[in-house]
């Protein structure tokens, strides 16, 4: 069975890893806690009212529910924000058609009783997700860090002074704890659908089969 449905195996191996990575940034990026915590962390200087103020406002500017203060943040920050944005709804597209695309192949799964290739599926995403996970950590954060805007923001928009206040707020600690807990979510999100479906494969091969 296994072989016969690699192709699809690799599909929804590659959606579910899609589907929890952004609903693990996602679930991080909207939380204000997060926020305050790796505020903490990375040493942030802002006074508390200030912090959590800001940290309202860019959530709800992520969400459209308002614009960013002009008088705290430049024009050049504002710019990127609104470029940081645009790739924040782009990933939330990507999220929602990978989602509905799952969906319908788990369907199509139940409909042909081949619900069982999930198992493999998951354990599939899980290894090219620690493969993929391996290599970007033995390259130095920073240097990944830079390499990504540089492949995200090619106008270059994204170099600020050390003093700007979307620097102090939002320094490359910042960003390396985010990424450490969206990873821990996503990865413990893969163990607990990797436990389910071994409980299920488990089921079918042992007493669905005997009734």
């Amino acid at each position: 069975m296994f072989n016969k449905n690699w192709r699809l195996i690799f599909s929804i191996g590659i959606l579910f890893n899609i589907v929890l990575l952004l609903s693990s940034f996602n679930s991080n990026l909207y939380d204000e806690k997060i926020y305050l915590e790796l505020y903490e962390k990375n040493d942030v200087s802002f006074n508390e009212s200030v912090k959590i103020n800001k940290t309202s406002e860019i959530i709800g500017f992520f969400s459209d529910k308002n614009s960013l203060d002009n008088s705290f943040f430049t024009d050049a920050e504002i710019s990127h924000m609104k470029d940081v944005k645009k790739i924040f709804t782009l990933l939330n597209y990507i999220y929602y058609i990978s989602f509905i695309i799952l969906v319908i192949f788990l369907i199509y799964l139940i409909k042909k009783n081949i619900l069982i290739i999930i198992l493999p599926s998951v354990i599939l995403g899980i290894i090219l997700a620690l493969v993929t996970f391996f290599i970007f950590s033995i390259i130095p954060f920073s240097t990944s860090f830079d390499g990504m805007h540089n492949t995200i923001f090619p106008q270059g928009n994204y170099s600020f002074p050390a003093d700007s206040n979307l620097i102090q707020l939002f320094p490359i600690g910042f960003f390396y704890g985010f990424i450490k807990l969206v990873m821990k979510e996503f990865f413990f999100k893969e163990i607990l659908i990797i436990s389910i479906s071994l409980g299920y494969f488990y089921y079918v091969k042992n007493i669905k089969i005997k009734k």
